[in-house]
């Protein structure tokens, strides 16, 4: 990882997946929009006519076998688009339902 990110969107690339670090991975902190980032993977794919994305967003305090977390999976039939901000949204609402409905 950087350490010192140039960009806003600090990722980094390990074989077809993109790897968002969580706020203070590399002993620095991320731009302002990230100060509750939380680590996340994902995977986009596409082919004429179809779009596709993987994200996988594990629990921080996750220490159990297996881990614990969301995971988003998107097909669409329309070539071109970006899901990773639609999946990343859908992954949130599912942590706070999950939060909230276990207390």
């Amino acid at each position: 990882m950087s350490k010192n990110p140039q960009s806003l969107m600090d990722d980094a690339y390990a074989m077809g997946w993109m790897i968002k670090p969580s706020k203070g991975d590399d002993g620095d902190d991320h731009p302002a929009f990230a100060r509750d980032q939380a680590m996340c993977a994902y995977h986009t794919g596409g082919a004429i006519g179809a779009s596709s994305v993987l994200f996988i967003k594990p629990n921080k305090d996750s220490k159990g076998r297996p881990p614990r977390g969301v995971v988003v999976a998107i097909l669409c039939n329309l070539d071109g688009v970006q899901w990773t901000g639609l999946a990343s949204d859908i992954a949130k609402e599912f942590e706070e339902t999950a939060g909230s409905s276990s207390s």
